[in-house]
């Protein structure tokens, strides 16, 4: 997952994740993920204490030409929503929107 890692003291994870790769359908070098996640049970190390739950949705949009003249370029668009179940809070809510660009720059 992009922001919780579900690895917090007794927790349990799960993760369940899903990918398509478009060019197969004539779009050469675009691609969707989607991946959900949720920990339970997790406390606090030093005082025992429960900690809420989490749980986590990824959408991921990739655009990647593999040749021409885009080659080397990468752009992703992503959306994250962490939500956080506490027991005093009915919901503690994170939402990211990111756009990612890259190029590589041949150096030969």
């Amino acid at each position: 997952m992009i922001l919780a890692s579900f690895d917090r003291a007794g927790e349990t994870g799960y993760h369940v994740s899903l990918s398509y790769d478009f060019s197969q359908v004539g779009l050469e070098g675009l691609s969707f993920f989607v991946g959900w996640g949720r920990g339970v049970g997790a406390i606090d190390a030093m005082t025992g204490a429960a900690q809420p739950n989490q749980d986590e949705i990824d959408l991921r949009l990739v655009y990647e030409p593999r040749r021409g003249r885009l080659q080397g370029l990468r752009v992703e668009l992503e959306h994250i929503d962490l939500r956080e179940d506490n027991a005093l809070l009915p919901s503690d809510r994170l939402t990211e929107f990111r756009t990612i660009v890259n190029y590589s720059v041949p150096l030969r």
